[in-house]
């Protein structure tokens, strides 16, 4: 609270326009201050978008498609397949699914390897329990082989570890571009959901990339080889959360 009070104070004396982020904050936090406050990543970036321009972009699924694709893939799960896994490169990214969730699927038990006051901290990392969101950039984690920003040998074997599980429904992964990450994060994953889409596979795989047309990756044709391995691909992190909540809720409706 120290630290956004400073920053908050900051921005009260510039003359420029601030566009807030801190994640988890309230209307309240704002009040008072020369901020335009957000309370998400995406409301953030399209903020300030908005003050450069003019007018916020427009970006995502609209709640018609997101209906509709969700009815569609739902009824062709088997009635084992309950569960929405997370699979995040870091805390971000995160909290960011966390705090989305659990305000739109009141009520649903959200599992973590975190110990924080979203989701209930599952026994051992390594064996996820029902609805389960990972920050797989945790120390738990990271202990035993590089940060998956920097090589992405941990995630992909927790990928395959949740693709191995048959009450798996929705798996989300997030891709971070960048100089001094990973040289090619997204060909082993895409590889996977690509064998699973020609084996006849009903699991469903939601990804967003995280960066930008000058990033020596080809964030382009990372999301083209996402999307042609058949995984729904968003513009955003909270986009691709919006879309699995929606999953989870159909998920928890079928009872």
């Amino acid at each position: 609270l120290d630290v956004m009070a400073k920053v908050l104070g900051a921005a009260d004396r510039l003359s420029k326009p601030v566009v807030a982020i801190f994640l988890g904050a309230t209307e309240a936090l704002y009040e008072g201050h020369n901020v335009h406050g957000t309370f998400s990543l995406e409301e953030a970036a399209k903020k300030a978008v908005e003050l450069c321009t003019g007018k916020a972009p427009e970006m995502g699924y609209s709640d018609d498609e997101i209906k509709a694709m969700v009815a569609e893939k739902v009824a062709a799960l088997r009635p084992e397949q309950k569960y929405v896994r997370g699979l995040f490169s870091g805390g971000t990214f995160t909290e960011e699914g966390m705090i989305y969730y659990t305000q739109h699927n009141k009520g649903v038990q959200l599992n973590s390897n975190l110990n924080t006051k979203y989701s209930t901290q599952i026994p051992d990392h390594d064996v996820s329990v029902g609805h389960c969101i990972l920050d797989l950039g945790a120390e738990d984690f990271t202990a035993e082989a590089p940060h998956p920003v920097f090589d992405p040998i941990l995630k992909l074997k927790r990928l395959k570890k949740e693709i191995a599980d048959p009450t798996v429904a929705v798996v989300t992964m997030d891709f971070i571009m960048g100089p001094g990450v990973a040289a090619d994060p997204v060909t082993p994953f895409a590889n996977e959901c690509k064998a699973l889409k020609e084996a006849g596979s009903n699991l469903i795989f939601i990804s967003n990339v995280c960066g930008s047309l000058e990033d020596p990756q080809d964030t382009l044709a990372a999301e083209k080889m996402l999307a042609d391995a058949g995984v729904i691909v968003t513009r955003s992190n909270y986009e691709s959360t919006k879309l699995a909540s929606a999953f989870l809720a159909a998920l928890e409706g079928r009872g």
